[in-house]
């Protein structure tokens, strides 16, 4: 079971997010962020329709949508940017993206003097799309609706702080809401996020 899987099990198990996730499966705008603390090591699953992140659901057709959806990915890798106050954690990353296709990353190690280093992307690539064979995540209806899913594991050298400032609203500014969950040795806790309260304190 791959750690996006576990950790959606996981918290899906819990009655609020299964009956939240049920309920906003797709509506745009609307995102769910699942997040499992143990020890040193963060979790986060971020996910949510192609419209929240990329502006469109469609396969990319020109120039300028290809573009975007690089972009697009190009951001979500940047997991350091997305939550705030885990900078110093290593942190890998999934993408699933909506054609299928995994962009799987990769060892950062983060600092408050150093970006992440974009050129590590490609590492681990070739034995995670292994891993996963041809198993396509991405969630699809009969009316061409697109989810995209990032996977993230932060493994820190210090205490996770107590809260998480979320960049995910200025990154991508069609997500208007994030109904978050939390779990933590010391219990769980949610909430929704929006652009006017971006700071998720955690149990």
């Amino acid at each position: 079971m791959t750690l996006s899987r576990s950790l959606l099990a996981f918290c899906l198990a819990l009655p609020a997010v299964a009956a939240a996730h049920e309920q906003h499966a797709h509506e745009h705008g609307v995102g769910r962020l699942d997040i499992a603390i143990e020890g040193r090591v963060v979790d986060i699953v971020l996910a949510g329709p192609g419209h929240n992140f990329v502006g469109f659901e469609h396969a990319a057709q020109t120039a300028a949508e290809r573009e975007a959806l690089a972009a697009t990915r190009a951001s979500l890798q940047d997991g350091a940017a997305l939550f705030g106050g885990l900078a110093a954690c290593k942190v890998s990353v999934e993408v699933d993206a909506p054609d299928g296709d995994h962009d799987h990353d990769h060892d950062h190690d983060h600092d408050h003097d150093h970006g992440h280093a974009k050129d590590a992307h490609a590492h681990g690539a070739a034995d995670a799309k292994t891993a996963h064979g041809d198993e396509d995540h991405h969630d699809h209806d009969d009316h061409g609706h697109t989810d995209w899913e990032a996977t993230y594991r932060f493994e820190c050298p210090d205490a996770i702080p107590p809260s998480l400032a979320l960049g995910v609203f200025k990154a991508f500014p069609q997500t208007t809401e994030l109904r978050w969950q939390a779990v933590t040795p010391s219990g769980q806790s949610g909430g929704v996020a929006t652009p006017a309260q971006t700071t998720l304190q955690l149990p």
